[in-house]
């Protein structure tokens, strides 16, 4: 069984992410980590994370608060993934997975004020659409332009 872990990026992890590969074609739709990581160090309410397996990154997010979340959720406390990606080589292993299930326990951790973790999911992408329904995200009714065309919003409702 493959343990994963997700913990936030520092930049001791930077020379790990020179190895990192987006699968053929996946960069229409989600930046590479060293891209997003750019873009955090500019925007103090995007906060990158890593997720690792066997000491090794195999995956990456973005978790976005504040006011960049609001065209995705009327949730003044909502967290937006942003950036979510497995490395190419280490795909098909579950990982995808395991790190959704692991948000709502990291954003109650990182982001205690949290009442609702959002992401939005392109509408070709229908593999990533049955991973997000599986672990129980819904679709909210609510579409908006992407990278590479529309993309439906999709919520998972925290308790408090």
């Amino acid at each position: 069984m493959n343990i994963i872990e997700l913990v936030p990026y520092v930049e001791d992890m930077e020379e790990m992410l020179e190895y990192y590969r987006l699968k053929d074609g996946q960069e229409l739709f989600v930046l590479h980590p060293k891209e997003a990581i750019d873009i955090c160090k500019y925007e103090k309410e995007r906060r990158p994370f890593v997720l690792q397996a066997r000491g090794e990154i195999v995956g990456f997010l973005v978790l976005h608060s504040g006011g960049g979340v609001r065209s995705f959720s009327e949730y003044e406390h909502a967290v937006l993934v942003r950036a979510f990606s497995i490395d190419a080589r280490e795909q098909g292993k579950g990982y995808a997975k395991k790190a959704i299930s692991q948000l709502p326990s990291l954003v109650a951790t990182h982001f205690p004020m949290a009442n609702e973790i959002v992401l939005a999911v392109n509408q070709k992408n229908e593999p990533a659409r049955s991973l997000y329904e599986s672990v129980n995200f819904k679709y909210t009714g609510r579409c908006i332009e992407g990278r590479s065309g529309l993309q439906d919003v999709m919520h998972f409702p925290l308790t408090k």
